[in-house]
């Protein structure tokens, strides 16, 4: 159910028994929130909802790796590139094929086939493209964005049915440990929350109720090798 920060902060005080009290304050609980969203969002993805992505364009530098510049990302959903009108798909590195990949005659190809994402400390996500293609070129990456938090009263979560009242407890945990509680009624809640996110996720594969869904087929027809042209049509090569 859609429900505003608001609602969310009053449930969470009826939860925790402190809705005739002012401690913590709402300053406290929007911060509970906060962190209660960020953990449920990270829940749900593990149980298989499909979360929507963001998209991206970076344009090829020449260098071994570019930022993606997005900010903080759980993931990588797709890595593309462009050729015209067209999308080819990329490859995550065989870490087994990588000396191969850096290699001169590689880089020859004049268009990488392969990607790696990885975490820098100081600039965030990366992503390498090998081979390593002194042209440049267009990149399409398809990414799943850190749940961003609430901004005021007015902002609304949209998760699936029954996942606003996993906010609501994490939120009254919180809050009851503030004022030191941390008997059974802590822990009912934690049982709670269980209960409740079994529940919750056991229907994410309802979502799609008329579809199963499909595993996509990463090493078949649309998989190029290192020295193919970018066009359609079977591979010439298995890295």
């Amino acid at each position: 159910m859609a429900k505003t920060r608001a609602q969310l902060r009053t449930n969470a005080r009826v939860r925790a028994d402190q809705d005739n009290s002012d401690f913590p304050t709402d300053t406290a609980y929007n911060t509970y929130l906060d962190s209660a969203g960020a953990s449920v969002w990270l829940d749900l993805i593990q149980a298989g909802w499909p979360i929507d992505f963001s998209t991206t364009t970076l344009t090829g530098t020449g260098s071994a790796t570019i930022t993606l510049g997005v900010g903080t990302i759980l993931g990588v959903h797709g890595v593309y590139l462009k050729s015209g009108g067209d999308f080819l798909p990329l490859s995550r590195v065989n870490e087994g094929q990588r000396a191969a990949l850096m290699s001169q005659q590689s880089a020859q190809a004049g268009f990488p086939g392969f990607y790696e994402v990885r975490m820098n400390p100081t600039l965030g996500p990366v992503i390498e493209f090998l081979p390593l293609s002194a042209a440049g070129g267009q990149y399409r990456i398809d990414y799943i964005p850190a749940w961003p938090g609430f901004a005021s009263d007015a902002d609304t979560w949209y998760g699936p049915v029954g996942s606003d009242e996993l906010l609501e407890i994490r939120a009254a945990r919180y809050g009851m440990l503030k004022e030191g509680r941390t008997g059974g009624e802590v822990q009912a809640l934690e049982q709670e929350y269980q209960r409740q996110l079994e529940q919750t996720t056991r229907t994410a594969s309802w979502f799609d109720m008329r579809n199963p869904a499909q595993i996509r087929d990463v090493t078949g027809v649309t998989r190029r090798f290192a020295f193919d042209y970018p066009v359609s049509g079977q591979s010439f090569g298995d890295y």
